[in-house]
C-alpha cells in the first residue's frame, strides 16, 4: 500500500472514490463535482488517506466500476486506459 501512499493524494483519492460511485451507483454525471466535495469533507474529518485508499482498495469491483465511471464521467482517456488493465 505504500505505493499507493505516495502517489495519489487526497485529491486523487476523492476523485477515484468519485468515478467509483458513479460506476456503481450511477447516480447523474452532472453531479460529479458535488460528490468529490462531499468526499473532500469526509477526508478532512476522517484525516486518514491511507485508511480511504484501503478501503477503496478492497471493492471487489473496483475496476470495473472505475471504468464505467470514467466513461460516464467524459473521461474517455482515463476509460480506455483502465480498459488495458
Amino acid at each position: 500500500m505504500s505505493v499507493l501512499d505516495s502517489e495519489l493524494t487526497s485529491d486523487d483519492v476523492a476523485e477515484l472514490e468519485a468515478l467509483y460511485y458513479l460506476g456503481r451507483d450511477d447516480y447523474l454525471p452532472e453531479l460529479f463535482d458535488d460528490t468529490v466535495a462531499r468526499i473532500k469533507l469526509k477526508q478532512a474529518a476522517e484525516q486518514d488517506l491511507r485508511e480511504q485508499i484501503r478501503h477503496l482498495a478492497d471493492k471487489t469491483n473496483l475496476l470495473m466500476c472505475l471504468q464505467t465511471g470514467a466513461r460516464k464521467a467524459g473521461r474517455l482517456a482515463l476509460a480506455k486506459q483502465l480498459e488495458g488493465m
